[in-house]
């Protein structure tokens, strides 16, 4: 199970524990870019905490490439485009684990 991950150049920890003030006791996960860390709520599968990942490391890419700055100064919900892009990230993921070098673990 990895501890942490690289986006944009910046190392994130991950944290897996119960939900808490970094979660609000509503979200499954949560990324903190001035804290440097990935928080994922134990209360769930594993299997799910991983497509939880998926999603927050999207929140990742889509605020490091500055897509997020753009979807700010438009109409568009920037969490319904991390949604819908963590979960064809996460389908791809599952669907080309050979796809990736070594078959190392991706999450």
């Amino acid at each position: 199970m990895r501890t942490n991950v690289i986006i944009g150049g910046q190392t994130f920890i991950i944290e897996r524990n119960s939900p808490s003030e970094e979660l609000s006791n509503k979200y499954d996960g949560r990324i903190f870019y001035d804290k440097n860390k990935i928080y994922l709520s134990n209360n769930c599968e594993i299997s799910y905490q991983d497509e939880v990942l998926a999603h927050e490391i999207i929140h990742g890419l889509v605020e490091k490439s500055g897509v997020a700055s753009i979807l700010k100064k438009s109409d568009v919900n920037e969490e319904l485009v991390v949604e819908l892009l963590s979960n064809i990230f996460w389908n791809f993921l599952k669907d080309n684990t050979d796809f990736f070098i070594g078959n190392k673990e991706v999450l």
